[in-house]
């Protein structure tokens, strides 16, 4: 399954399972509540004086996720297309 990633400026697909793709909302939800939680050192934090201030991401965030923490025991989940 394709899901398109919409940023209002621009847009990214990705390619999941069917089965992902169904649950992609409540997965969206789950991505941005571990995204925004400040004691979670990922690379998406933008950093200055070692103080987590700001969020750099696009799709590849969300892919990164479900990959490596949703479904960390599973093969590759999902990637960009």
């Amino acid at each position: 399954m394709y899901i398109v990633i919409d940023f209002y400026q621009h847009q990214q697909v990705m390619k999941c399972p069917s089965k992902v793709g169904r649950k992609i909302n409540k997965l969206r939800d789950e991505f941005l509540s571990w995204l925004y939680d400040r004691s979670i050192d990922h690379p998406y934090w933008v950093c200055e004086d070692g103080e987590n201030y700001g969020l750099c991401y696009d799709a590849d965030a969300l892919i990164y996720w479900l990959n490596n923490y949703r479904f960390k025991k599973r093969e590759v989940i999902a990637n960009c297309r």
